[in-house]
């Protein structure tokens, strides 16, 4: 009693923070721990399980098991401890939610583009330990991890259900699908058999010395939301390169399986060689590296991305016969496709190719002109390439061109477009000779007239995709608000240092290091960088956090890489060398906006406030204002987009609430099959009930009490109870305190929130009034997005109030499937003059205030479903024919009668807030395929037969199939092609089947009447101007009762009338001659009696003594 007693108070006695610790564990084995993702099939059928389940709800046809599970642990920062706060927080009712978001593929291919999450609910187990005697040793909580078709980046985060004590912090981890990692069959000579070997490369144990101290580091490039893996190369003369799954929390050191070829000659010269791995680029199923001149890719194996795809066995090389200098990624997903850019050398140091990888395929293909010629032909001059981007809005690509001239002449550098549709290269701006001074730290190009001594070095360009933004890099730093119609010289950026790598995290900041391994920082839209190491700010981080009593940085290290993770926080990875000889390599996040603060607080001024008790010092506050809060009006689930279903674990009633290994598998099955439901959900055709799990408990609602009170009372066979609403779609969510970074817009759509800002507090040592606060925004394409302001001030408390309005401007152009096509705006709001200003404490973390960042996709938003209203239909057929009718033999696909009308209805379900609607908008009717009687049977039209069954202008009148009915008068109906325009619910169709269409002479067969199966084409493409959704369905019907062809009929007519002819004339001839027939059988069947011989005349076999009577003759 005292013991338990103990544990429920022991969290009030805790000092340290605890926090969730996130482990993948197997199915088979739930404490053996992987770092990566290696299966993606089902790892055992669960249906002998699901069997013993008699006195539960429905089933499914088939239950699987997902191949991992996600064991959480309480971590409270002491070890042994650590079982001690486990059974407390258990004891408590604490137990961890796991929030799972998938990332949507570049390319899908198994269903729809959408956004799907799923929050599931841990369950507490007791782990093994031989050594524990009591009843209840060392918990820990588990849940099924699930994946998805077409997904291979999950984000788990896991947070508490906030009862009790303690409080835990949350905690997130990203997991990516290994497609790469699979194990080598023939092994490898001289490599250490007790390791492992994959195809790829095989694994390195020891660290050791393998990196020298100081160097430089290397940018990490990956795709940022699709990669499931990163890869880091740099590591000096090694084929090596560091390999994670989940943003270098954990990863492994492989040493890649490539020939290390050197192909040094007249054509491609260089110095030496060197096994260091550059420029490697990681995509959603490909990596790519440089070694040398030479170029190679891997491809990985994802069946979840394609059933029926291959992964590479080896390292393939591509453009074999080019000289290669760089790889350049491009951050930009384009028409479901992947690119990157390879710029030649040597010889070929003008060429440039651009690489297109879609479905697992990559192809290259060089940037010439219409006559076949490089960059140079613009020029007129030998030039070199140093640098390519990808330029979304003017669909080309701009290249930074060295213009190679005499010995005696500066080289000049340009900045030249090249079009892919037109095939033509354009010079855009020729960058000055020399560095512009600083002059009001803005300095606006191509109008400046003061130059410095130190001529221009250009590095690299980067042009964001989410924004208008772009970077020109070198010993300088250039940026343009309009893609590079104007630029202006950022100051801050020594000319003495050289910019290696420029990093974006496409959320409106971003870093770069210099070759003496400066790190700054910056922010869009922003003239000015700051440097967050060193600095006076980072050296007081330091010793704040030697204050905190943490040790944060090693005395002899070195940064491998800094990067942008999909939290757009700054981590690195750091190779520490200590004392005793020992090396370690690790990830740590640079907390920015705390440095900066310090940086912040060293520059403010401050004056001596001296009253009658104490001397106070006062800092002045740059920030413009006080708190920043945002109130959103309208529900975030509209425009997000996110399906989220919710999963809690069954019910079981043991006293000590642990589960078991049987109810944990029975959990795995049903999540299994939630997520088969929503993968099928997506047929043409509507449900009674637009919910994917209604299918599971359509027939179980009456009965579930019945059995809750057998699980309750333990008299289940099974000793579980599985609650039919715990396994469900959320239509309504609650509103969160987080603002949203990415919203969905449609037509007209606009999203609507509030600003609160407190500024004058009355304290004197404030500089800004409330007249001198004011916010301003920006867009990056304004045609699309208009952002509009409305401020109003609350003089007597001080505060502003502004409310903004994001509205579509009807631009986009054309009409796209949900979810497909859209286009990428950034809309930018900032409190002016707050740049790099304001901060507030959240806890122990600092952030920035002062600038909200939105990004807004315009087109059709994804989750909308268009869907034959199958169940309204035959209703309503059902009432305009007053006759029901349904084909003897029903299936799924829904049945009509050639006689009657045909009047379809049609769906705009929302799958994000189960909000359906009926469609009432434009749209054709085709026929676009069929067959007879059975689907097997069904043929697709070419798109001459088409045209000829359905289009006015082609059919004429021997060829339609149907023809609409009641149509008005006086109107247009008809497209540019002769395709008949429905409007809603107002027009019918009839069968007609005429001559020469594919249904007019179809067969009968038995005595049941000819059927046809119709696969039907409905889209409102081009004629419905409410929305962006290119709302296109195909859905197939079942026609039955079709008349027969006129001289198919006619024979079949002749064939019954002389049938009929026959057994009329057979039956009068029979009428009147019946009496003569009669009287001819008896005659014909009459018999004359025979004569036979005396019994004494016969032999015993019966046969006439022949003897006897020849002596009596004789």
């Amino acid at each position: 009693m005292f013991k338990l007693f103990g544990l429920l108070l022991w969290p009030m006695y805790l000092t340290s923070c605890c926090e969730w610790i996130i482990h993948l564990s197997k199915f088979n084995n739930r404490n053996e721990f992987l770092e990566s993702i290696l299966q993606q099939g089902p790892a055992a059928n669960l249906d002998l399980e699901f069997e013993n389940l008699t006195d539960s709800n429905d089933k499914l046809d088939h239950y699987y098991a997902f191949p991992y599970f996600l064991k959480i642990e309480l971590s409270c920062g002491n070890q042994d401890e650590n079982g001690i706060h486990a059974r407390s927080a258990h004891l408590q009712g604490i137990y961890p939610i796991v929030k799972i978001k998938f990332q949507q593929p570049v390319n899908s291919i198994y269903n729809l583009p959408e956004l799907l999450e799923v929050v599931v609910t841990a369950v507490p187990l007791a782990d093994d330990d031989s050594k524990c005697l009591e009843e209840i040793c060392r918990v820990a909580w588990y849940v099924p991890f699930p994946y998805r078709n077409g997904s291979v980046v999950s984000e788990v985060t896991v947070t508490s259900n906030k009862i009790a004590f303690p409080i835990v912090d949350k905690n997130s981890i990203l997991l990516g699908v290994d497609g790469y990692l699979n194990l080598r069959l023939n092994l490898e000579i001289g490599v250490d058999q007790n390791i492992r070997q994959f195809d790829i490369g095989h694994e390195i144990l020891e660290i050791g010395n393998l990196i020298t101290i100081p160097s430089f580091s290397f940018p990490l490039w990956y795709m940022t939301d699709h990669s499931p893996v990163m890869i880091l190369g740099g590591i000096p003369n090694r084929k090596v390169v560091l390999y994670s799954t989940n943003e270098f929390d954990t990863f492994s050191i492989l040493e890649l399986n490539i020939d290390s070829c050197w192909i040094s000659s007249l054509i491609c010269p260089q110095g030496f060689f060197s096994a260091t791995l550059h420029d490697a680029i990681a995509t959603e199923s490909m990596l790519f590296i440089r070694q040398n001149q030479l170029v190679y890719y891997f491809k990985g194996n994802f069946t979840l991305l394609r059933a029926n795809d291959k992964g590479s066995d080896s390292w393939k090389r591509v453009l074999p016969n080019i000289c290669v200098e760089k790889l350049i990624p491009v951050f930009l997903i384009q028409n479901e496709e992947e690119k990157l850019f390879v710029i030649g050398g040597g010889k070929h140091k003008a060429l440039v190719f651009l690489g297109t990888i879609r479905d697992g395929r990559v192809k290259f293909k060089p940037l010439l002109n219409a006559e076949g010629r490089t960059v140079c032909s613009i020029l007129q001059s030998d030039c070199r390439v140093v640098w390519v981007a990808l330029d979304r809005f003017r669909k080309a690509a701009l290249l930074l061109v060295e213009a190679i001239l005499s010995d005696y002449q500066h080289a000049s550098y340009f900045l030249i477009y090249y079009y892919f549709e037109e095939k033509k290269f354009r010079i855009h701006y020729k960058l000055p000779l020399k560095i512009p001074t600083e002059k009001q730290n803005v300095v606006l190009l191509p109008d400046v007239t003061e130059l410095s001594d130190v001529p221009v070095i250009p590095m690299g360009i980067t042009l964001s995709h989410v924004n208008s933004m772009a970077y020109l890099w070198g010993n300088f730093l250039f940026s343009s608000y309009n893609l590079g119609a104007t630029w202006f010289a950022v100051s801050g950026v020594p000319p003495h240092s050289l910019i290696r790598y420029f990093t974006h995290s496409w959320n409106g900041d971003f870093i770069f290091m210099t070759d003496s391994e400066e790190l700054w920082y910056g922010i869009d839209g922003y003239t000015k960088v700051t440097r967050i190491r060193p600095s006076r700010g980072w050296i007081t981080f330091l010793a704040m956090q030697k204050i905190r009593g943490k040790e944060y940085k090693s005395k002899s290290e070195r940064t491998l890489t800094v990067f942008f993770d999909r939290q757009m926080k700054l981590k690195e990875i750091v190779y520490a060398a200590f004392e005793n000889g020992t090396t370690k390599m690790s990830k740590r996040t640079i907390p920015v906006d705390e440095i900066l603060s310090y940086e912040e607080l060293i520059l403010l001024p401050s004056y001596s406030d001296i009253n009658n008790t104490t001397d106070q010092l006062t800092f002045l506050d740059n920030c413009p204002f006080g708190i920043m809060y945002i109130e959103k009006v309208q529900s975030d689930q509209l425009f997000t987009r996110v399906q989220k279903y919710v999963a809690n674990p069954p019910w079981i009633f043991s006293s000590s609430g642990l589960y078991n290994d049987f109810s944990l598998t029975i959990y795995q099955g049903l999540l299994f099959g939630m997520f088969n439901l929503h993968s099928t959900y997506y047929k043409p055709y509507a449900n009674p009930i637009y919910d994917p799990t209604w299918r599971w408990w359509k027939n179980s609602r009456k009965a579930q009490h019945y059995y809750f009170f057998l699980a309750s009372n333990k008299l289940s066979m099974a000793g579980l109870y599985v609650e039919t609403n715990d396994y469900r779609k959320m239509y309504s969510v609650l509103p969160s305190d987080t603002f949203p970074s990415i919203i969905y817009l449609d037509k007209g759509d606009f999203y609507r929130f509030v600003i609160y800002l407190t500024v004058n507090t009355g304290k004197g040592s404030e500089e800004y009034e409330i007249h001198q606060v004011w916010m301003s925004t920006h867009v990056s394409s304004p045609e699309y997005i208009q952002a509009n302001l409305k401020r109003r001030e609350l003089l007597s408390s001080g505060n502003l109030v502004y409310q903004v309005t994001v509205e579509d401007q009807m631009f986009y152009q054309g009409q796209s499937l949900s979810g497909e096509d859209l286009v990428l705006v950034s809309v930018s709001i900032k409190i002016i003059n707050s740049d790099l200003a304001c901060f507030s404490e959240f806890g122990e973390e600092v952030k920035k205030q002062g600038i909200v960042q939105l990004k807004v996709y315009v087109g059709c938003p994804p989750g909308n479903r268009f869907a034959f209203d199958t169940a309204y239909t035959l209703n309503y057929s059902v009432n305009k024919n007053y006759i029901y009718f349904n084909c003897l033999e029903p299936d799924e696909i829904p049945c009509f009668y050639y006689e009657h009308p045909f009047y379809p209805f049609f769906l705009i379900q929302d799958m994000v807030t189960g909000k359906s609607d009926q469609f009432l908008g434009r749209y054709t009717f085709k026929v676009i395929g069929g067959g007879p009687y059975e689907k097997h049977n069904i043929r697709y039209f070419s798109p001459q037969e088409i045209l000829l069954y359905n289009s006015v202008q082609h059919r004429k009148s021997y060829a339609a199939i149907w023809v609409a009915t009641e149509p008005k008068s006086g109107e247009e109906y008809y497209t540019s092609k002769g395709f008949f325009i429905f409007q809603g619910d107002s027009l019918g169709i009839r069968w007609v089947c005429q001559k020469n269409s594919p249904c007019s002479d179809i067969p009968a067969q038995g005595l049941k009447g000819p059927e046809y199966y119709f696969v039907i084409e409905v889209s409102n493409r081009g004629i419905d101007s409410r929305t962006y959704c290119d709302y296109r369905l195909e859905f197939i019907i079942r026609l039955h009762g079709l008349p027969l062809n006129p001289h198919r009929a006619l024979f079949f007519m002749l064939i019954t009338l002389s049938i009929l002819w026959f057994v009329l004339f057979f039956f009068i001839f029979y009428r009147c001659y019946q009496h003569w027939l009669k009287k001819k059988i008896k005659l014909l069947s009459s018999i004359e009696p025979v004569i036979l011989p005396p019994r004494s005349e016969l032999v015993p076999n019966g046969q006439p003594n022949t003897s006897k009577s020849s002596s009596r003759t004789s």
